[in-house]
């Protein structure tokens, strides 16, 4: 649960709601549990009910860390001690992720990628 969604398993939507880890523990298990009892096993393996972050599909972490860490200095040295404003002049939004909460391992916020 903490390394894949219900979706890459075929089993549901994006996020690990109770429902979908009563199916998985099922089909895995081939135990029938309640979702009041999927819910206090789930506590009990240090695993809280979280709102996701978005993350788009076509993000590529190595390339932000790279720009980030290469590009960006060279910004911030241009604008000699300036506040640098960030703006978004597309105006899109990207709604497409499911409202709600995702089970994870505590202190670890799960991603929803959305496109």
């Amino acid at each position: 649960m903490a390394d894949c969604t219900p979706e890459e398993l075929l089993i549901g939507g994006p996020l690990w709601t109770r429902p979908a880890v009563v199916e998985l523990i099922r089909l895995v298990v081939g135990v029938v549990m309640t979702e009041q009892g999927v819910g206090l096993w789930l506590r009990r393996h240090g695993f809280t009910p979280r709102r996701p972050a978005r993350r788009a599909y076509e993000q590529q972490p190595a390339a932000v860390r790279a720009w980030l860490d290469e590009e960006y200095p060279a910004i911030e040295t241009r604008a000699g001690g300036a506040a640098v404003a960030w703006v978004d002049q597309c105006g899109l939004r990207s709604d497409s992720a499911p409202p709600g909460r995702s089970w994870a391992p505590q202190g670890r916020t799960p991603a929803v990628r959305v496109g």
